[in-house]
């Protein structure tokens, strides 16, 4: 675990300063993003392509700011020891099952595309959410374009309803199948143009549709099962499951370890990484008697203890480095605490977050604390 603490115009000339100050940070942004994705290797690159569904936003953007591939490779150890569900085993098993899906997509999903099938969108949302509870294929429909019908069970927890469906389809017929939205698109873009009327193409597609499967026809005015249009309007629901899909990997997995990782990386090694307990603390540095105090309290958001003759123990090791603001070291310590409660203490404090507190002498100056 390591924590890190640092410490006249016209109106009209004024809009238009923000509005070229936006797009010239904008082109910043987007041009160091750029030049941060060619220094990283070849096989980097392949990773991040590879994990591209599941990494959050704040892990992308540690790795790419690391200097090495060496660091690059431990910071994938780290990542996928992140994942693992069950960590007190030997095998990974979050890395095995994500290994299958890429193996399953690149093996049925790379028809009619350039790209890998775990590349494509299919892959994407295989990768994302697994395999699906049941997976239709409409190919031999001559009023169809080419088409797969989805359906899931969702992750309440995440946002996702507790069933959805996904359709998928090949445009005109050719290529690389990708996702359909029904909020966007509507029945008539699954339907070969020649077998409706154009002027009525919605209502007509809808009926092709409906006499083929009920249940196709359905999704392709909503992905939430069971809900009613108005006619045949497409449902807004789908966009918002859509969009909840997109979050998803935001939402369940935890990148807490990467916003610290660039401060510990030196200090832990990878077999423990797991271990890695986010936390909040707080630094306060007052004078008594023309001498500075650093007084410093970290709260773990959760401890593991274990019972060890009739009581509960638990050991930290606690590296603390402060620098001054020119990142000159000052202090540098390692302190190892240990933690035996009784079951009586265990049961009052289960419920209640635990605090450390602790007092060192300080310097004059800015300072900057890491806490490992």
């Amino acid at each position: 675990m390591k924590l890190h603490w640092a410490y006249g115009i016209s109106f009209d000339k004024d809009i238009l300063m923000k509005r070229i100050f936006f797009i010239v940070f904008a082109f910043w942004f987007l041009a160091f993003s750029l030049f941060s994705e060619e220094i990283v290797s070849p096989e980097h690159k392949i990773w991040l392509g590879i994990v591209s569904p599941i990494i959050t936003k704040t892990e992308r953007e540690i790795f790419l700011k690391l200097k090495s591939d060496k660091e690059r490779d431990k910071f994938i150890q780290f990542f996928w020891k992140q994942h693992d569900s069950r960590p007190d085993t030997a095998d990974n098993e979050f890395f095995k099952e994500y290994m299958e899906r890429i193996r399953f997509a690149d093996l049925n999903f790379g028809s009619g595309s350039s790209k890998k099938g775990s590349q494509t969108e299919r892959g994407y949302y295989y990768l994302l959410l697994g395999p699906p509870l049941e997976r239709q294929f409409f190919a031999a429909q001559s009023e169809l374009y080419p088409l797969e019908l989805w359906y899931y069970q969702g992750e309440e927890q995440f946002g996702l309803p507790s069933y959805f469906y996904l359709i998928f389809y090949q445009p005109q017929g050719l290529g690389e199948y990708r996702l359909y939205y029904p909020d966007l698109e509507g029945p008539e873009k699954l339907v070969v143009p020649s077998y409706y009327d154009r002027s009525q193409n919605r209502d007509v597609a809808f009926e092709i549709i409906r006499k083929i499967s009920g249940e196709l026809a359905s999704a392709s005015l909503s992905y939430l099962p069971g809900e009613r249009s108005m006619g045949q309007s497409p449902s807004f629901s789908s966009d918002a499951i859509i969009s909840n899909i997109h979050a998803l990997s935001e939402k369940k997995f935890s990148d807490a370890y990467a916003r610290s990782y660039l401060n510990y990386q030196d200090y832990v090694e990878t077999e423990y990484s797991h271990n890695f307990i986010e936390s909040s603390f707080k630094v306060k540095v007052f004078k008594n008697d023309n001498q500075f105090f650093v007084h410093w309290s970290l709260e773990p958001k959760k401890i593991n203890f274990a019972l060890l003759e009739e009581k509960y123990c638990a050991v930290f090791d606690l590296i603390l480095k402060i620098e001054n603001g020119q990142g000159n070291l000052l202090l540098e310590k390692e302190e190892e605490i240990p933690l035996k409660i009784s079951p009586e203490q265990y049961r009052c404090m289960s419920a209640s977050p635990l605090l450390f507190k602790i007092f060192c002498l300080s310097s004059l100056g800015i300072l900057k604390f890491s806490f490992c």
